[in-house]
């Protein structure tokens, strides 16, 4: 029997498609209401709705209202138009909040990728704010510079620093709008025990070199970039991520710790883990396997090994 999860989780992950279950936050805990989030790798699947109902179909966890997603195949990635399940309405609504953790993320529903928040990084993010809220640096005078979120998306991470106690926080990304939808989830969330949060709009790379000359000190980083990127120059995750650590590294506190992880479907999970090892024991630090959140149900028969597609991960611990 399918337990039913109050939370926004990784519900289906397989070879043919991932699914996404949002929890919309609501005063009515009784009702629960779902946004669901698919990820389709074959063309076939992509806007069938014959497809998406056969889905929905699945999900005992609550009221799916909306279902939304994108096509993923090898270089092609393009989203597909949400479909709204209530017959009174047309269209979906162009956001949702979702609940994660007791906190609140903005979701958008059309024309993305993503719709805002990555729940295959949810465990990593508990790992965080245990990590945090269990740490020696907080009582301390000065936790130093607190937590630094580089390529930092929508937030997610910095959120769950704050909510665990971190006393600073600061995000780095080139995307303004990327800052701006932060902007949104820290004030949903903001609390008179969140301590002081910067928005930085740079490149990753250029504020690291600055921060080196500074002589700035983090107690908690995490790194987590794109596969591919163009800026004023162009980001690949498998030329670029190994230098990148070592220049976050440089600006770790002594009994800090990193989250450096990667979703490139070309770097197989165990070259990965191998080149994390050679990295931790050059810097001679403590290695530690990032948690992956595992889907409630995954296609068995489909199910991929250790080279597989998805999320990669792994904590350094000075």
């Amino acid at each position: 029997m399918m337990r039913l999860p109050k939370d926004s989780f990784r519900w289906i992950s397989s070879i043919d498609f991932d699914v996404d279950a949002y929890r919309i936050a609501s005063g009515d805990r009784k009702n629960e209401e779902w946004f669901l989030f698919i990820v389709v790798k074959s063309r076939g699947l992509s806007g069938n709705e014959g497809f998406l109902r056969s889905v929905i179909g699945r999900f005992k966890a609550g009221r799916v209202v909306a279902v939304g997603g994108a096509l993923k195949l090898g270089r092609e990635s393009k989203p597909f138009k949400a479909l709204f399940i209530d017959a009174k309405e047309q269209v979906a609504p162009a956001e949702f909040w979702a609940v994660e953790a007791g906190l609140k993320f903005r979701l958008e529903t059309e024309e993305v990728l993503n719709p805002g928040l990555f729940l295959d990084q949810k465990k990593n993010r508990e790992r965080l704010r245990a990590l945090i809220s269990q740490s020696p640096l907080l009582q301390e005078a000065n936790e130093h510079k607190g937590f630094l979120n580089l390529f930092s998306y929508t937030g997610a991470f910095s959120i769950a620093a704050l909510a665990a106690g971190a006393r600073r926080s600061t995000s780095v990304d080139l995307s303004k709008r990327y800052l701006g939808w932060e902007k949104r989830n820290y004030n949903e969330n903001k609390t008179t025990d969140f301590g002081e949060h910067r928005l930085i709009n740079e490149d990753a790379r250029d504020f690291l070199k600055k921060a080196q000359k500074r002589g700035d000190r983090y107690a908690w980083i995490v790194l987590d970039p794109p596969t591919f990127s163009r800026g004023k120059r162009v980001f690949k995750v498998r030329d670029d991520l190994i230098p990148l650590v070592e220049s976050a590294y440089s600006c770790l506190t002594r009994g800090g710790a990193m989250l450096v992880s990667t979703n490139d479907s070309g770097w197989p999970t165990d070259l990965f883990n191998s080149e994390m090892k050679a990295l931790a024991r050059r810097l001679r630090v403590r290695l530690e396997g990032g948690e992956v959140s595992q889907p409630l149900e995954e296609d068995l028969s489909h199910a991929a090994g250790a080279n597989s597609p998805g999320l990669k991960s792994v904590w350094l611990l000075a």
